[in-house]
């Protein structure tokens, strides 16, 4: 993986996106796409966009600060663009897909987990959710606690069980669906990821 002085980023196989990996630097990028997708897709996400636009700046760098968690966004060029916070429709074209993952809570802090996956609805079927996946897949294999033993063991993921391009993009991925009462009973499919 490339990296580039902003942020870590990947030349995806795919020549329409460019992967790179949030720091607490880019908390106005990441606000600037969570607001987007819970704008774009409410329904299928875990929060809504009243609750996270009164977020403080705080509260979106200690996201970004989490040293078990990793966001990346995904965008048009290799170049991360500055002008967010200044011109949110220009930093709404540049970027046009997100993914994050987090992990290390209790009661199983070697368990992660992939959230706020989204893309843009001009760049999908482009293969830019594909290479997102990867990224958050990758991270979560090679990430280390402090004594060296790998943080992860498992990673999963929850689906709206309608979205069928999504399922079909995480299968496709190397998850599988395993039995999740809890998700099945709010409309959800559960998945893990099966090579971890």
């Amino acid at each position: 993986m490339a990296t580039s002085n902003v942020a870590d980023v990947s030349p995806s196989h795919n020549p329409s996106s460019y992967i790179h990996r949030l720091d607490a630097s880019h908390y106005l990028i990441y606000r600037c796409m969570r607001l987007r997708l819970l704008t774009d897709a409410p329904q299928l996400f875990g929060s809504n966009y009243a609750r996270e636009a009164a977020f403080s700046t705080e509260t979106w760098v200690k996201r970004l600060e989490n040293p078990l968690s990793a966001v990346w966004v995904a965008t048009p060029t290799p170049a991360m663009a500055t002008f967010v916070g200044i011109d949110e429709d220009a930093a709404a074209k540049h970027y046009i897909g997100t993914i994050g993952c987090i992990g290390g809570f209790p009661p199983d802090p070697s368990h992660a987990w992939i959230a706020g996956m989204w893309v843009a609805p001009e760049a999908r079927g482009r293969g830019v959710a594909s290479e997102l996946v990867k990224a958050a897949v990758a991270w979560a294999r090679d990430i280390k606690r402090e004594d060296g033993r790998r943080a992860f063991t498992t990673l999963t993921l929850t689906c709206n069980e309608e979205n069928v391009a999504a399922r079909t993009l995480y299968v496709r991925s190397g998850f599988a669906e395993v039995e999740d009462e809890e998700e099945a009973a709010k409309g959800h499919v559960a998945m893990r990821c099966r090579d971890f």
